[in-house]
């Protein structure tokens, strides 16, 4: 399970991994923003693109990824944390969308440019995976994610489903989300930064 407790920016990530066993339903990992501020709570590393390569199944390398993103909103969206976040993905991820009315890219600059735009939109306060279902290299997994539009200032709470493929070496090469409308409509009013 990997939890953030943010304030302000953001104030500190934990991150581990829990074992399959600890919860039939696969899920695990959360990540939360209490609105008071919360205290810093120790941290440990983020995980790494090394340690998904090890992993046992890919549902444990789907998990190290979040863990990394849970890191990067801790970073504020920085381009350190980026790097260890952009690790877990194959060269040529395709990334697909629905929110902000469709995103399809192909590329790791594509990719950068998706998390660009999310730390632009998007307040993430709370994101815990419900429910992580492994088929092969396939892992389908539904969050329940809240949080307020930037330039909106609409608060949402919603289900996601996304649907990871993982190559033989444990990276992601294609990742396909599904969003509510209440997060379209809450992240509304941000374009996506152009491609370079």
């Amino acid at each position: 399970m990997f939890t953030a407790t943010m304030s302000g920016a953001v104030a500190s990530v934990l991150t581990a991994v829990r074992p399959p066993a600890a919860d039939a339903a696969g899920a695990g990992a959360r990540l939360s923003r209490p609105m008071p501020a919360a205290a810093p709570a120790a941290t440990s590393p983020p995980p790494t693109a090394t340690a998904a390569a090890a992993a046992a199944s890919p549902t444990d390398v789907v998990r190290q990824a979040y863990g990394a993103f849970a890191a990067w909103l801790a970073g504020g969206g920085s381009d350190p944390d980026f790097a260890a976040l952009e690790d877990f993905f194959a060269d040529g991820i395709v990334w697909e969308s629905n929110v902000n009315g469709g995103f399809k890219g192909q590329g790791k600059a594509d990719l950068k440019r998706f998390f660009r735009w999310v730390s632009q939109a998007n307040d993430i306060r709370a994101f815990d995976l419900r429910r992580l279902i492994e088929s092969g290299r396939e892992v389908a997994v539904v969050v329940e994610h809240g949080g307020v539009g930037r330039v909106t200032g609409k608060q949402y709470s919603a289900t996601m489903v996304q649907l990871v493929t993982l190559d033989e070496a444990g990276r992601i090469t294609r990742f396909k989300e599904f969003v509510e409308p209440a997060v379209v409509e809450a992240l509304a009013g941000v374009p996506f930064p152009p491609a370079t």
